[in-house]
């Protein structure tokens, strides 16, 4: 149960005597004396395992999973254990079901079998969670170097990564290229006038945003303040509200606000697959670049190149859907929701949103440096001084 890979060991060992693996530092080996005269801004980032988890076992829904997960939570909030892993495999354990039978997924279709004892299993899951930190750290390193900032990234203990700035003062500018997956996704819409009107109907949703008086060829359901938005999210996820609406209906707010004040966001309906996720994902992009918006030099769109499958796949998906949106959402946020006029050869396809081109610029870095498989949490921040 308490074994660790042994990557895992060697990894923990080797960080906690400063050695930095693999050459993962994205400056040169003066960055630590840099960081030690001129000071700095360094971040400390957690993995956040149940994440991870989902992507191992391709998003599983069963009961047993979701209750596995809720307790290793709970015993990681209140500090009764410090290995969510542990946690959550005793927590599944004691709903009866092997952990084979879980981890048999399409994605470990070559390391779990269903005849792979619980404790086999587990070993595989800790020597893919160690494979992920060590590609993530990766990641964030293209990412940084794409954006022309120099930084120390290394791996500290079994789930955190440490990167520091040396000589900045400021560490707002980094949040997002830190704590960012980079998930694209592209979802099929639900056209909210014609395919779910009475069953919004019956939720009365005015009650808690505001809703558009055209709903034609729209996936939008409606508005809300940013401070409303846990409120509307909690009422969509009531068993209520469960029981009026389509078993494959998503939600996901609007990336930015769409009044001058930055007050109200828009609520998008998505329609999942048989599998309960997007129509398509990210790992299909070849490229992603930004460019300047014709009508206006100042604003930015992404242009994103997909691979021979990608492209497959878009061509399909763009032609069942002539007439209706395609939401394109980031980390979960959607950032555009078009209107297929055709079907769309080629794998090609435009990200169009209310962003600058600076901010174009960085989106396209995040999405063409990779994406993670889970988030990466900032637990602490320190400004650390030059030294006199």
């Amino acid at each position: 149960m308490k074994q660790k890979s042994f990557f895992g060991c060697v990894l923990a060992a080797l960080c906690l005597a400063g050695i930095s693996l693999f050459g993962l530092s994205a400056c040169s080996k003066s960055g630590k004396c840099t960081m030690e005269k001129d000071g700095g801004v360094s971040f400390q980032l957690k993995m956040y395992v149940p994440e991870a988890l989902d992507a191992l076992t391709d998003y599983n829904t069963t009961p047993a999973y979701k209750n596995a997960l809720a307790v290793a939570k709970q015993m990681s909030r209140t500090g009764e254990s410090r290995d969510f892993l542990e946690a959550f495999f005793e927590a599944y354990e004691a709903e009866g079901y092997p952990l084979a039978s879980l981890f048999c997924s399409y994605t470990m279709r070559d390391k779990v079998n269903r005849r792979m004892s619980d404790e086999q299993v587990e070993q595989v899951v800790r020597n893919e969670i160690d494979d992920i930190l060590y590609n993530s750290v990766n990641v964030l390193r293209t990412r940084l170097e794409r954006r022309g900032v120099q930084a120390n990234v290394r791996i500290v203990g079994s789930d955190r990564i440490t990167v520091e700035f040396p000589g900045k003062e400021e560490g707002w500018p980094y949040y997002r290229l830190l704590q960012s997956r980079g998930g694209l996704e592209f979802w099929e819409t639900y056209d909210t006038a014609y395919e779910i009107e009475d069953e919004l109907a019956q939720l009365e949703l005015e009650n808690l945003m505001l809703i558009p008086q055209n709903r034609y060829r729209t996936p939008v359901v409606g508005q809300a303040s940013y401070a409303d938005t846990a409120r509307v999210n909690a009422y969509l996820s009531s068993p209520f509200a469960q029981s009026v609406l389509p078993r494959d209906i998503r939600f996901a707010w609007g990336h930015k606000a769409v009044d001058e004040q930055g007050i109200y966001y828009e609520l998008v309906a998505l329609r999942a697959r048989s599998n309960g996720r997007p129509a398509m994902e990210g790992d299909i992009l070849t490229s992603a670049k930004a460019t300047r918006a014709d009508y206006d030099e100042s604003r930015g769109e992404i242009r994103l190149n997909m691979n021979e499958e990608g492209a497959r796949m878009w061509q399909r998906v763009t032609k069942e859907n002539i007439g209706k949106s395609i939401a394109i959402v980031i980390d979960g946020d959607v950032y555009s929701y078009p209107i297929v006029q055709d079907e769309i050869k080629g794998g090609r396809c435009f990200i169009t949103g209310d962003f600058t081109f600076e901010e174009a610029q960085e989106l396209a870095d995040i999405l063409q440096s990779g994406q993670m498989p889970c988030r990466f949490i900032i637990v602490q921040e320190d400004y650390i001084q030059p030294k006199k």
